[in-house]
């Protein structure tokens, strides 16, 4: 560091960006879809979303992702509510992570 202390090596994780959907439908529900996380080894409940791929609008790969996940009747209206960096110390996924 400029200070001079020195920073032990640590991981960092490349991923690429990535957008999340919270999807509302007209009577109030949560749209929610299962994945099978290797990971974990479980099968999860979460908010559509996947891989915002290169050059590619974060808002359309949301759009995408609902098309391919979900029923298209539900691709009525978007906005954005927040950007997000998660595990930003040690995860570079340019802060796009949140997209609605």
């Amino acid at each position: 560091m400029s200070d001079g202390r020195i920073v032990e090596d640590y991981y960092v994780l490349e991923y690429p960006d990535f957008t999340n959907a919270l999807a509302i439908t007209e009577d109030n529900k949560v749209l929610m879809v299962q994945q099978y996380r290797q990971a974990a080894g479980i099968v999860s409940l979460e908010v559509p979303g996947g891989v915002v791929d290169a050059g590619e609008d974060p808002l359309d790969a949301i759009k995408r992702e609902l098309l391919e996940e979900n029923n298209p009747e539900l691709l009525d209206a978007y906005c954005e509510l927040h950007k997000l960096a998660v595990g930003a110390d040690t995860v570079t996924d340019g802060g796009n992570g949140c997209e609605a």
